[in-house]
């Protein structure tokens, strides 16, 4: 077994997932760019991400449809959420206070 951390070679307890786990489990703040993505992927890593205060994966060229719609509903709720403080706001007199 290679015991340089620094390469990725899934050999047993050096696969991308055990890495991960191992790598993203106290981050505060996870930023990652994928040329692909699946939300099977993320599944799989999600447990040490829980703690995680900001998640942001830019996608590049694919992605599967249920990937996709996923994300699009993620949107459609945040941005509900979005107007419904504004909202809030407006009917406090600008008073509100809210975290985004």
């Amino acid at each position: 077994m290679n015991t340089d951390l620094s390469f990725i070679t899934n050999e047993e307890n050096q696969s991308l997932k055990e890495r991960f786990e191992v790598l993203i489990k106290d981050t505060s703040f996870f930023d990652c760019l994928v040329g692909y993505f699946y939300s099977s992927g993320f599944h799989a890593i999600y447990p040490s991400l829980e703690s995680t205060e900001k998640i942001r994966i830019l996608i590049g060229i694919s992605t599967s449809r249920q990937t996709f719609e996923m994300m699009e509903k993620a949107n459609l709720s945040a941005s509900a959420c979005a107007l419904h403080a504004d909202r809030c706001n407006a009917q406090a007199g600008g008073q509100a206070s809210y975290p985004y």
